[in-house]
């Protein structure tokens, strides 16, 4: 439940990271400029266009009644009229002019029709005829009412329906060009709107690799001349900044590299007292200054392997091992280890949960120990009584997870555990006989996984107190 919600919050977020991007604020203004546009359009067609183009049928309508008003005249004048006949002479009518005719008696009553279902025919009141005789309909029913009038004699009334409504064809035409128009206004939108927001998404890219460690990204310096100079800026800033941390790099090596030769004499010098030294105050002073030598040694040495993993001088040697085996060594390593300092893994029992058939993997052994190791250290010296290492094949992924029932981390602390020198602030519950961490552990371990294309992370387990360290290696 709590991960549904969890992803829901997600997709909201980046749902909301939509609606303010750049290029949705330009592609929503232009392609709200563009229907207003189509709206004054549309408006203007029903005020100006429209009644024009009625205007021009009507005038159409009204020729083309009159002429069947005159042909009918002549045949309702002849002694005697047959209504097959009258019908006959309405369907050559429609023939010709793409028109139903409906005649009508005076009284309003339909006559005859050049349709051949008569049940179909939509017929018009007396009053509705009159009202409409030589104007269009405003009614369901378009089209033009003409009344047949021979020697001032009433003889009904003819009604003119175009079988195509031509306003209504072109209006339907107009509106489909209209929406054609607007569909490509919209796709040119879009790129533009792509064109102008590019450079920027380029740059954003490119801040996220840096951001991620990757100083050898640059930004393209392409696009508008004010996106490529800002682009050809910020590339300028990263070169700086690059060799800013290259040269603290290098500083730093040096600077470890020149301190082993003096902590080594000294290393020789105090090993020389102690074996000379018989008083015991003396002795114990000399046996202090030795750990911290020890201590200091460590520390160097840690500061070189950074140094050289960040330079690129420590290239790994990876080679095929299987998952399993190599873990069984780990910890049988490990074991003797803690063997070493009876108080400090005393109590602990290293639980192991091994999926069957993992498949081998190519990893540097030597380096790879070193990451596990590491964590089991980091595990024992919180875990009051258990640790758990889980080994499982996932999604062409290697997983290898280190579990222990410590107090736990805080959110913030999930990531900064794995900058150099951070140490967690619940050092009071760590357990005694093992050395304090200096913080570069995590650190180091982080940085040999990401040389095996992997990577390393912490988080909480589920409703459980403790941390997981989880390394997952690609196969």
């Amino acid at each position: 439940m709590t991960t549904d919600i969890a992803a829901c919050h997600h997709r909201l977020k980046v749902e909301m990271m939509k609606k303010k991007s750049l290029f949705f604020r330009i592609f929503l203004i232009f392609t709200g400029i563009l229907i207003l546009t189509l709206i004054l359009v549309r408006h203007s067609y029903r005020v100006t266009i429209r009644p024009a183009i009625q205007n021009i049928f009507l005038e159409i309508g009204l020729q083309q009644t009159h002429a069947i008003a005159n042909d009918l005249k002549r045949f309702l004048q002849e002694p005697i009229v047959e209504v097959h006949e009258l019908k006959k002479f309405l369907q050559n009518a429609q023939t010709r002019y793409h028109a139903h005719l409906n005649l009508y008696r005076p009284d309003g009553t339909l006559q005859a029709t050049s349709q051949d279902d008569e049940s179909m025919v939509e017929t018009l009141s007396l009053t509705e005829l009159k009202e409409k005789i030589d104007t269009p309909l405003k009614l369901s029913i378009p089209g033009v009412v003409v009344s047949l009038l021979v020697d001032n004699q009433h003889l009904g009334f003819v009604h003119y329906r175009p079988i195509v409504h031509f306003e209504r064809k072109v209006a339907n035409r107009f509106f489909l060009f209209l929406v054609l128009v607007g569909s490509f206004i919209i796709f040119l939108i879009y790129l533009v709107s792509k064109s102008i927001t590019r450079p920027v998404l380029s740059l954003t890219r490119a801040a996220h690799q840096i951001g991620q460690g990757d100083l050898q990204h640059y930004a393209p310096e392409t696009g508008p001349t004010e996106f490529a100079e800002l682009a050809k800026q910020f590339n300028r800033m990263t070169r700086r900044v690059m060799n800013l941390i290259s040269s603290q790099r290098d500083l730093l090596a040096g600077i470890s590299h020149e301190l082993r030769s003096p902590l080594t004499r000294i290393r020789v010098a105090v090993q020389i007292m102690l074996e000379k030294e018989e008083n015991e105050a003396t002795l114990a002073m000399l046996n202090n200054i030795a750990t911290e030598i020890e201590n200091v040694d460590h520390l160097i040495g840690e500061l070189v392997t950074i140094s050289r993993l960040e330079l690129g001088q420590e290239p790994i040697s990876p080679h095929k091992i299987e998952p399993g085996i190599f873990l069984t060594q780990c910890l049988d390593e490990f074991n003797e280890k803690l063997t070493a300092l009876p108080t400090a893994g005393s109590g602990v029992h290293i639980e192991v949960n091994c999926s069957q058939d993992l498949p081998s993997i190519m990893v540097d052994e030597i380096r790879m120990k070193r990451v596990l190791h590491n964590l089991l250290e980091n595990a024992v010296r919180y875990s009051p009584h258990k640790i758990i290492v889980s080994l499982q094949f996932q999604n062409s992924t290697l997983l290898i997870v280190v579990r222990d029932f410590g107090p736990g981390l805080s959110p913030p602390e999930m990531e900064n555990i794995f900058r150099p020198f951070y140490r967690s602030q619940d050092l009071n519950n760590s357990r005694p006989g093992l050395l304090s961490g200096i913080g570069l552990g995590l650190y180091i371990s982080r940085q040999i996984v990401l040389s095996h294309g992997g990577t390393l992370e912490a988080q909480t387990p589920d409703h459980s107190s403790g941390t997981e360290m989880i390394i997952r290696l690609p196969l």
